[in-house]
């Protein structure tokens, strides 16, 4: 079975930059985050896209408080606007710009825009679909908070979950935990911190 790559880096990293700020540009060029992994003591790469929840959290296995955060509605972006050498251009300038529907936006939604300069990919297609994975994962940054039992052990940052609870009118709500800390509790016991967005 033949496989396809979906994105490709083609551009000039700038080495006189700090060696993980390359690395960021080099993941959002490919649809990806960089995390800290603790439990493998690495950096690790998470790719950007939809998947299943590997594990289900209520309150039968959260300890104490949730705590739910989010940009405000000043800083969500609802344009974005992406800078990139086009490859049917001879690497000149181009730009791409996409906006969300006037009907989906909020009510006094101020319009704002991001900027994005990515010179490691040359694609108009793939300018395009980072362009609108960006600006659609800024409009649901919803971040989560909370502490679990053992039962969270083997979980990873990347990993997808879900979380139900009524007071927050959750669902089986599917986030992509970002950070997973495992702490020791005073008793002995292991709990795990997690943060998902």
């Amino acid at each position: 079975m033949a496989t396809r790559n979906k994105f490709e880096i083609n551009g000039i990293i700038d080495t006189s930059n700090n060696v993980f700020d390359n690395i960021e540009l080099l993941a959002i060029s490919s649809g990806c985050f960089v995390t800290w992994d603790p439990s493998e003591g690495h950096w690790a790469v998470i790719v950007n896209e939809a998947g299943t929840s590997l594990f289900s959290f209520t309150d039968s296995n959260i300890l104490g408080p949730i705590t739910v955060g989010g940009s405000g509605i000043n800083d969500l972006y609802n344009t974005v606007e992406i800078e990139y050498p086009h490859k049917d251009l001879r690497d000149a300038v181009d730009y791409i710009t996409l906006s969300i529907d006037a009907a989906d936006r909020y009510t006094n939604e101020l319009d704002n825009t991001l900027q994005l300069k990515l010179n490691t990919i040359n694609d108009p297609v793939q300018a395009q679909i980072i362009a609108t994975q960006e600006l659609k994962q800024n409009r649901v940054d919803k971040i989560i908070e909370f502490k679990t039992d053992f039962t969270a052990n083997g979980l990873k940052a990347g990993d997808l979950i879900d979380v139900t609870n009524t007071a927050l009118g959750f669902s089986s709500k599917v986030f992509r935990i970002i950070q997973i800390v495992e702490e020791d509790t005073d008793e002995g016991a292991i709990v795990y911190s997690i943060t998902a967005l």
